[in-house]
C-alpha cells in the first residue's frame, strides 16, 4: 500500500505512534470501563488528564510561573474577538501588525470592539517579508500589540519573538497568534503576555485552543473587567475555573496530551527545532536551485512549517497536484487567496514524507520542463 502523507494545512498528520497510542487508550481508561469521551470533565480521570497536559506544556515551553495554561472551545480564531473583548481598556485602542491574511483578519475583527491601528501600514501589501520591528509605529497607550508568528497561507515566519523593549514600548502587552507554529520551533515566551494556538496543526486535532497568559494580565482584567464579554470567554473566568466553566472538548485536550508527549519522547521542542529546519531546507534548497518550481517569501522570513511555492507555467498546478495524489501526497494545493502549491511541514510530517515529495517534483520537473 501507497504510504500517505498529509501536507494540509490543518487539521494536519497525526504522529503515528501517537494514533497507536490512542487506539490502545481512548476506550477503556486505566480499567474505568468508560473511553476518554465519557469521563466527566470534573472528575478525578479527566482532572488528572487535564493536570498533566498543562504540566506538559510547562516543561515543554519552559513558562515561568507568571504564566499560566488555559484550554478554550474552538478555534483560534475565535481569540479574534476573545482578545479585544477581554483586554481592551479605557484608551480602547490595540495595534496589530500585518503580515499575511490571518493577521488581516484578526485586526477586522478587532475593529468591532476598538480602535485598531496597523502598525507597518506604509509595508504592507505583498506579504513577502516582515518589516523591520523599528519601522513599526506603536501606540504608546494602546492596550495591546497583536501579532502572528507564522503566516499559515503566506509562508512568512518570524524568526524570534519580537521584544518590544528595543522600540521603548516595553510596557505594551504583546499578544501572539501562533497557531501553526507554537511548538514546531523553540519560541521564547518570557516577555509575552499572552500566546494562543489552536492545536490542530501541530498539538492534535480541531476543537481546542491553547492559551498561554500572563498572571498580571489575568489581574488586570479582574481591576477593569470587560462589561461586554460573555463569561465563558472571560480568561478570568477559566482561569478560575480552571479550563471547565464549559464542559472542555476532552478528546481533543486528551489528543494533545499524546502528541506532547510524543514530543518530549522525540528531544521536546529543542529536538524537534532542529528536524523542522532540515525538513523545510530541504525543501528550499530544491525550490530555490530549480527553473521551474519558485518562491516568493524573502528568505529572512521564510517558514518552516508552511511553504507556498508556484510554478512558472500554473497551468500545469492541477496536473501537479493530481499526479501528486496519485503517490499519497495528499493537500498540497495552494490557498485560494495565493494559488500555487503549499506544502505544510508540521511536527507530525516526517522527513520520508519531504524526500517523497522531492522525489515527485523532480519527476514532474524533468516530465513537464521547458525555458520560460
Amino acid at each position: 500500500m501507497t504510504p500517505i502523507y498529509n501536507f494540509g494545512s490543518g487539521p494536519a498528520q497525526l504522529p503515528g505512534a501517537v494514533l497507536e497510542r490512542f487506539s490502545t487508550s481512548f476506550f477503556n481508561w486505566k480499567n474505568s470501563g468508560m473511553s476518554v469521551g465519557e469521563l466527566p470533565h470534573r472528575g478525578i480521570f479527566f482532572q488528572d488528564i487535564l493536570e498533566e497536559t498543562k504540566s506538559l506544556v510547562r516543561e515543554l515551553l519552559r513558562l515561568n510561573d507568571e504564566q499560566e495554561v488555559l484550554f478554550m472551545q474552538g478555534g483560534a480564531r475565535g481569540q479574534n474577538a476573545i482578545v479585544p473583548l477581554n483586554l481592551l481598556k479605557k484608551s480602547n485602542k490595540c495595534d496589530f501588525v500585518i503580515t499575511g491574511l490571518w493577521s488581516k483578519f484578526s485586526a477586522k475583527e478587532a475593529e468591532k470592539y476598538g480602535d485598531v491601528s496597523i502598525v507597518n501600514k506604509l509595508t504592507t501589501g505583498s506579504y513577502e517579508r516582515i518589516p523591520e520591528i523599528d519601522s513599526w509605529v506603536i501606540r504608546n497607550d494602546t492596550s495591546y500589540l497583536h501579532l502572528c508568528t507564522n503566516e499559515t497561507v503566506h509562508g512568512v515566519e518570524f524568526q524570534r519573538v519580537p521584544d518590544l523593549r528595543e522600540v521603548n514600548r516595553g510596557h505594551v502587552p504583546l499578544v501572539l497568534d501562533c497557531s501553526s507554529n507554537l511548538f514546531s520551533r523553540a519560541l521564547d515566551l518570557s516577555n509575552v503576555a499572552l500566546a494562543y494556538a489552536g492545536t490542530q496543526k501541530n498539538l492534535g486535532v480541531a476543537g481546542v485552543t491553547l492559551v498561554i497568559i500572563n498572571k498580571k494580565l489575568v489581574e488586570s482584567c479582574i481591576v477593569d473587567p470587560p462589561e461586554i464579554c460573555p463569561s465563558v470567554f472571560s480568561y478570568k473566568n477559566v482561569l478560575s475555573e480552571n479550563s471547565c466553566q464549559n464542559t472542555p472538548p476532552t478528546i481533543p485536550i486528551f489528543i494533545t496530551k499524546l502528541v506532547l508527549e510524543w514530543i518530549r519522547e522525540n528531544g521536546g521542542v529543542e529536538g524537534l527545532t532542529e528536524i523542522n529546519a532540515e525538513k523545510s531546507k530541504a525543501l528550499y534548497d530544491y525550490i530555490d536551485k530549480s527553473n521551474f518550481y519558485y518562491s516568493n517569501v524573502h528568505i529572512s522570513c521564510r517558514s518552516r512549517v508552511n511553504i507556498p511555492f508556484f510554478l512558472k507555467d500554473s497551468s500545469l498546478n492541477d496536473n501537479f497536484v493530481e499526479g501528486a495524489m496519485k503517490r499519497g501526497l495528499l493537500n498540497l494545493k495552494g490557498h485560494p487567496v495565493l494559488g500555487g502549491i503549499r506544502a505544510s511541514l508540521y511536527n507530525g510530517m516526517p522527513m520520508k514524507g519531504v524526500l517523497n515529495l522531492l522525489n515527485w517534483m523532480s519527476t514532474f520537473e524533468k516530465e513537464y520542463c521547458y525555458e520560460t
